[in-house]
């Protein structure tokens, strides 16, 4: 193995919208974790800016942070809340999709404006679900996002210069409101072989017939598999002051939380999504 995998771990400071397809009526709808693509995204584009913008910066940065597993959120007091399926429900930890989504998010309004009379114009209502950075209740308590990334140990040096303490990243979209904001919540860790089970990754491999933490590609060969399909994108522009995505680049994959019944030659971990070759 000539990766060392760590575990990366920030604190939410603003609201985050991360998209998905679904969006009913005009509400824009967030997913409850960050895709390994998004942060990858928001990573290439902080290092690229960081060490002068050029484009062989930010390819130097594709490459240094593309074995990145998704992020799940961590409440203050709890543990990581991966996703699973309780009696067929999709969730996260013990909370259900609905729960989580009760004491988690909110709806941000908008609407654009006249600039010649400053009236709403007609039919631009648009409201955004938006991740809290923390919890509701009556003792509002934090939120954290923590995945893993493995690390070429030839770049173990540079990579870990790179996250010092006051690194701040932008991730998810409508960032001109101010959302998306993440800092580093303390230097990244060597994970230890319980937090690789724990993510599901024993000898360096998942078993997909336990509950997979990142997407699965779904390719020829998978015989079946439990949990819900989506469309991923997996590029992104870097040319602006924030990442957009591509949408002509994206893959049909399973959900974290789901399982896979596959025979297995390889598996290659890019950006959050397990890409299977089998046997």
């Amino acid at each position: 193995m000539n990766k060392i995998w760590y575990k990366i771990k920030f604190r939410q400071k603003t609201p985050i919208h991360i998209g998905t397809l679904n969006n009913y009526g005009v509400l824009s709808e967030t997913r409850l974790f960050i895709p390994g693509c998004t942060m990858w995204g928001a990573l290439v584009n902080k290092y690229g800016k960081m060490n002068g913008g050029n484009d062989e910066d930010y390819e130097r940065g594709k490459n240094l942070f593309e074995s990145i597993t998704c992020f799940f959120p961590k409440i203050e007091g709890s543990g990581l809340l991966f996703p699973c399926y309780i009696k067929g429900k999709y969730s996260f930890g013990s909370y259900s999709e609905e729960m989580l989504r009760l004491v988690l998010t909110d709806v941000y309004v908008s609407t654009s404006i006249k600039p010649e009379t400053l009236s709403a114009k007609d039919e631009s209502l648009h409201e955004t679900e938006i991740l809290l950075p923390k919890l509701k209740g009556k003792e509002p308590r934090q939120v954290y996002w923590e995945g893993l990334l493995a690390i070429d140990r030839q770049m173990v040096e540079e990579v870990l210069g790179f996250f010092k303490e006051d690194l701040e990243i932008v991730v998810g979209g409508d960032t001109r409101y101010g959302f998306g904001n993440l800092t580093l919540d303390s230097p990244p860790e060597k994970a230890t072989e319980e937090d690789l089970n724990m993510w599901n990754i024993r000898d360096r491999k998942p078993d997909f017939e336990r509950e997979i933490r990142n997407y699965a590609a779904l390719v020829n060969g998978i015989s079946s598999f439990e949990g819900e399909v989506e469309r991923v994108i997996t590029n992104f522009d870097f040319s602006r002051a924030t990442p957009v995505v591509k949408e002509k680049h994206s893959l049909l994959v399973v959900k974290p939380g789901g399982k896979l019944k596959v025979r297995v030659e390889n598996v290659i971990l890019s950006k959050g999504i397990y890409h299977i070759y089998i046997k």
